[in-house]
């Protein structure tokens, strides 16, 4: 990243990609939002991924544990805390 410029989120690559392994984890300890979540549009790969994380912990094929007070505060930003 050039030193004029900051990166504030990820790609959706990068979503893929983590998306990807989650489907072949059994547990998440998630310590940590991807981007600068607070900030629409730099929130998208923190809500995308919440929501894949939310409905692999529903479905049961995951366990997910959040930790931090960033991380719950982005599962709350992203409508999934409760799930």
């Amino acid at each position: 990243v050039p030193g004029d410029m900051m990166a504030l989120d990820v790609g959706p690559d990068t979503v893929a990609a983590v998306e990807a392994r989650l489907r072949k984890a059994s547990t998440l300890v998630w310590n940590g939002p991807f981007g600068a979540f607070e900030t629409p549009p730099f929130d998208a790969a923190t809500v995308a991924v919440a929501q894949s994380v939310a409905s692999l912990t529903a479905s049961g094929a995951l366990k997910s544990i959040a930790g931090g007070g960033d991380t719950v505060s982005a599962l709350k930003h992203a409508g999934v805390a409760d799930r």
